[in-house]
């Protein structure tokens, strides 16, 4: 009977846990496209109080989220896939480099810091 009880308790807390993270993993999806669209609209960066009136949240939601979004389970993970890839991404800019691009060429340099940054031949 206790054994029961617990497993239910249990099974209630992972669904309670699934559900928020669904909601979470909506609510990222909602805001970034409305953070694109008002962006691209506007060419800077919308108030929270926009985002919220685009995306239907409310303005304590969006708050919430885009403080905390960085520390978020799945956006940590998220974060480290993407760092996993850099080292792809910076042979193939090298690659491009040495082909003669010089956009690749400019920024593996600045990267790799012999240009410290300088733009305009200053």
């Amino acid at each position: 009977m206790i054994t029961e009880a617990i497993r239910e308790t249990e099974q209630d807390g992972q669904e309670e846990v699934w559900q928020r993270n669904v909601t979470w993993k909506n609510n990222h999806l909602v805001i970034t496209k409305a953070l694109a669209k008002l962006i691209k609209q506007r060419e800077a960066w919308p108030r929270k109080a926009e985002i919220a009136r685009e995306t239907g949240l409310s303005r304590k939601t969006v708050y919430q989220h885009l403080e905390h979004f960085a520390i978020h389970p799945f956006m940590v993970e998220e974060i480290e896939q993407f760092k996993l890839m850099s080292g792809k991404v910076l042979a193939n800019m090298c690659i491009k480099a040495i082909a003669g691009d010089i956009k690749a060429m400019r920024l593996s340099l600045e990267i790799t810091g012999v240009l410290k940054g300088r733009r305009g031949g200053t």
